[in-house]
């Protein structure tokens, strides 16, 4: 396996193809590091562990997505690692595996947004490793390949019910570390990696229903290292290494329907071992390694303006500012999944198959700004509204 902390890095710039917008956020008031580790839950998203150019940290930081603040939670209680696998399922996060120098881990632990308390769980059934990936489909959590001294293809799934890890089949292609993981829907993707000099482009997809393996297509970014999360229905790719050492700040998107997609090139220097976590509609990218480790925080809008990130329809309310009642419109959708979300990040209001025909109530709001994420068909829209 490589690990580089180099001095200087080739500059490589990405072909734009399909536009988006990024804008610098609020960077992480902790240590810079690489190789960390981070989840989403909600409109937070979390970073943790990872490498400062010295030691491993064991810290935990949190990002509001609506209030741009990032605050300090309860430190993760393993040892301090890089190259940890994290996810989440509802409401809980969890992190494992991971390396610190030459030992490596396989001890995996949920962290309890509410009670901002970490809990250790059953260790990974697989070997000790680091650089694996790791998603969530449902209550089920998923940790696969990564290197133990040799480059690993197993697949395990972690029942988050009855706290068991049950081996499924490997990883269909070669055996690999430094993928990038993430599920859309029902279905779990393991893509790319690096593996004796070899980078890979393939992408794995997963099928819990009937624990198979279909290729899926290819990544458009010949690199590893590479930072990624998933929105809705597409997943959102960038930056990363390649076996000359030359580092990118290449970006693109990726789902079943239109395959691989450049997008607007990442705004922040061209790194590897970044982290990604989607909150509100939005990516989130940062951190990593540039010719030193970093602690800047980039956000993504994959639109121009309100976000209708897979809506075939334009999404609208009115009266916006609003007092009591805000009614909202899909076009022809009559039926959708709603939240709000207060500019702390917060679910203030959760409704589950709500009648757009009917005016939302919001007298019980507080004045301020807010989120509103409408979902239907498995495909969401959130935009800013403002109550009065």
């Amino acid at each position: 396996m490589k690990k580089y902390l180099l001095s200087s890095a080739l500059v490589i710039s990405s072909i734009v193809h399909a536009q988006g917008t990024w804008t610098q956020k609020a960077s992480l008031p902790g240590p810079a590091r690489t190789n960390a580790a981070a989840f989403s839950i909600g409109a937070k998203g979390y970073v943790c562990t990872g490498y400062d150019g010295s030691v491993c940290l064991n810290d935990l930081w949190e990002f509001n997505a609506a209030a741009n603040t990032w605050s300090q939670k309860a430190n993760f209680i393993g040892a301090p690692r890089e190259g940890a696998v994290a996810f989440s399922i509802g409401t809980k996060g969890y992190v494992g595996t991971g390396r610190q120098d030459t030992i490596m881990y396989k001890d995996f632990y949920e962290y309890d947004q509410t009670n901002n308390t970490w809990t250790q769980k059953a260790d990974f059934g697989g070997t000790k490793r680091a650089e694996a990936v790791g998603f969530s489909i449902g209550t089920m959590g998923y940790i696969g390949t990564g290197f133990d001294g040799a480059n690993k293809a197993d697949f395990w799934e972690w029942n988050s019910t009855t706290n068991m890890w049950t081996q499924k089949l490997a990883i269909g292609g070669v055996p690999r570390n430094s993928a990038i993981g993430y599920s859309i829907g029902s279905m779990g993707y393991i893509a790319g990696g690096y593996a004796s000099g070899n980078i890979y482009q393939d992408i794995m997809e997963y099928n819990p229903a009937n624990n198979s393996w279909n290729i899926a297509g290819m990544t458009n970014l010949y690199m590893y290292s590479i930072a990624c999360c998933a929105i809705n229905n597409i997943a959102y790719y960038g930056t990363g290494i390649d076996d000359n050492a030359s580092y990118y700040n290449s970006f693109s998107s990726w789902d079943a329907s239109s395959g691989s997609l450049p997008l607007t090139a990442f705004s922040g220097s061209m790194r590897y071992n970044a982290v990604a976590f989607a909150a509100l509609g939005n990516v989130y990218l940062g951190t990593g390694f540039d010719s030193w480790v970093t602690s800047d925080l980039w956000e993504y809008t994959p639109l121009v303006g309100d976000q209708e990130q897979d809506l075939p329809v334009q999404v609208a309310f009115f009266p916006n500012p609003a007092q009591n009642s805000l009614q909202v419109k899909a076009g022809p959708i009559r039926q959708a999944d709603i939240k709000i979300y207060d500019v702390r990040g917060s679910l203030v209001c959760a409704l589950a198959n709500a009648d757009l025909g009917e005016k939302l109530d919001i007298s019980s709001l507080e004045k301020g700004v807010y989120f509103l994420s409408l979902t239907a068909g498995g495909k969401t829209s959130v935009k800013k509204f403002v109550k009065d």
